[in-house]
This record gives structure tokens, C-alpha cells and sequence, in this order.
């Protein structure tokens, strides 16, 4: 069972499913806008801004957005434009595992992981 939460959403989050997220200082959702965010999920389902938007938690199976090409069991990090690419090196975030292959701009199942930041 996926760990989802439902909250108000910043900005507008209309066809971002499958990008990480990340809490904003007012507690609405916004979508992760540097490599260097440590998201807190991934979108589930996107909204209108001040509607309510899901977020898949870590623990959770969803589609994710790629940037590249990844391979199936690989860990991803989270890229610039808040899409997923094949982790690079132990100080990657490692905030998703790819459970399919995939090529930038699929969708591809990966389960949710706590990021790996120090």
C-alpha cells in the first residue's frame, strides 16, 4: 500500500506527475527546482495551485518522470528540473530505485526511498 498524503498545493502542479516535491515554508507542496533539494515525495496526482495534490511518501511504488536513460533495480537522483536520473557516486541523494528501464521523458515505476543526504 502506497503512503500518500493529500495537501494544498503552492503553485500550480497541473502534468508535473511524477516529479519530486518538496515542502514549502508556508507547509504547501512545490515542485524540487535544484539537484541539490532533498524532496520530500513524488507527485502523485497534480492540482491547480491552492488545490489539493497527493504525494506519494518514501515506502511507496509510483511512476516517476526520467531525465535519462536509466536501468531497471538502478538508484536514481533527483535532477535540476525535479525529474529522476541514475544516481551518480555514494554522495547522490538516492531518493528513488527504478524498477523498470527507461530513456528521458518515460515514466517509469520506482519505489520511493528517504534521500540519502548527509
Amino acid at each position: 500500500m502506497n503512503k500518500v498524503i493529500a495537501t494544498a498545493g503552492a503553485t500550480t502542479l497541473v502534468d508535473k506527475e511524477g516529479y519530486a516535491v518538496k515542502l514549502h515554508s508556508d507547509g504547501t507542496i512545490i515542485v524540487c527546482s535544484a539537484a541539490a533539494d532533498v524532496p520530500m515525495g513524488v507527485l502523485v496526482a497534480g492540482a491547480a495551485i491552492g488545490s489539493t495534490v497527493t504525494v506519494a511518501l518514501p515506502g511507496s511504488r509510483v511512476p516517476v518522470k526520467l531525465s535519462g536513460t536509466v536501468k531497471q533495480y538502478a538508484h536514481g537522483d533527483l535532477a535540476a528540473d525535479a525529474t529522476f536520473v541514475t544516481a551518480a557516486g555514494s554522495s547522490a541523494c538516492k531518493c528513488v530505485q527504478f524498477l523498470e528501464a527507461g530513456v528521458s521523458g518515460d515514466l517509469v515505476n520506482a519505489l520511493v526511498l528517504t534521500p540519502n543526504v548527509a
